[in-house]
């Protein structure tokens, strides 16, 4: 077993530079801080958002439904 003498940091850092270095293959660019600053949420919040709005249609169709065959069944009866 051989143990390494490099601290986590170093080890972070090599890890870091390949990862990047991967990256870089399929054409990522890094952020700088401006544009780290500037972004604002993002694309996940407006998803979450319209899940939300999506549940409670779906929610109320569902209740319709339930309504009208309680009904359908109470008439058959």
């Amino acid at each position: 077993m051989t143990i390494s003498t490099e601290t986590p940091r170093q080890s972070f850092e090599e890890f870091f530079s390949i990862k990047m270095k991967n990256l870089e293959n399929y054409c990522v660019l890094e952020m700088d801080a401006n544009e780290i600053k500037r972004t604002n949420g993002g694309f996940f919040p407006i998803v979450i958002w319209g899940v939300v709005i999506a549940a409670e249609h779906v929610a109320a169709l569902f209740l319709t439904g339930v309504a009208i065959g309680a009904t359908v069944v109470a008439g058959n009866e």
